[in-house]
C-alpha cells in the first residue's frame, strides 16, 4: 500500500474514532442528565409527602399514591444506575479520544511527507487499527432509546479536524 492509500485510509479512521468519540460523550451526557431528573423528582415528591403528612388534612390515598409513585421512581433509578452508565460512556469516550490522538500522531508524524517503503507506517496502522477493534468490543453497548436522541448532525459538526486531514479524502 503506497503513502497515499495509507493516508486516506487513516483520515477515514480518524473521522469514524472523532464521530464515536462524540457520540460516546453525548451518551454520558444524556445518562448523567437523565439521573439527574430522576433524583430531581425523588425529592420533590418525597418533599411533597412530608408537606402533605404534617398538614395531617389530606387523604390517605394522596399519601400512600405519593410514597409509591417515590419508590418506584428511586427504584428506578437505582436499577438501571444511570450514573455508572453515564461513567462507562465517559471512560468509553476518553478511550476513544485517546486513540484519536495517537492515530492524529501517526498521520501527522509518520505519514506527511514521508514515503512508506519500509513497512513501519503499515505495521503502526496496524497496531492503532487493532486498539480499535478492542475498544469496539470493551465499550458499552448503546441504548436506541437513549441513541434515537442524538442528533448525529451536531456530532459530525462537532468533531475537530486538524487542517490536512481531510485532504487525503477530498482527493481523487
Amino acid at each position: 500500500m503506497d503513502n497515499r492509500e495509507l493516508q486516506k485510509l487513516t483520515a477515514k479512521k480518524m473521522l469514524q474514532i472523532g464521530y464515536t468519540d462524540k457520540i460516546f460523550f453525548k451518551m454520558s451526557r444524556y445518562y448523567h442528565v437523565l439521573g439527574m431528573v430522576l433524583d430531581a423528582f425523588v425529592v420533590i415528591i418525597t418533599a411533597l409527602l412530608t408537606a402533605v403528612l404534617y398538614l395531617r388534612n389530606t387523604p390517605e390515598t394522596v399519601n400512600i399514591g405519593l410514597a409509591i409513585m417515590a419508590s418506584i421512581i428511586s427504584f428506578f433509578n437505582t436499577f438501571v444506575n444511570f450514573e455508572k452508565r453515564a461513567l462507562e460512556f465517559e471512560n468509553a469516550g476518553d478511550a476513544y479520544n485517546s486513540l484519536l490522538k495517537e492515530f492524529r500522531d501517526f498521520y501527522s508524524l509518520e505519514l506527511t511527507g514521508q514515503d512508506n517503503t519500509n513497512g513501519k507506517a503499515m505495521e503502526r496502522f496496524e497496531q492503532l487499527s487493532s486498539r480499535q477493534r478492542e475498544l469496539n468490543e470493551l465499550t458499552p453497548a448503546t441504548s436506541d432509546l437513549i441513541a434515537r436522541r442524538v442528533k448525529h448532525e451536531e456530532v459530525m459538526q462537532s468533531i475537530e479536524v486538524q487542517e490536512g486531514e481531510l485532504r487525503p479524502l477530498l482527493e481523487d
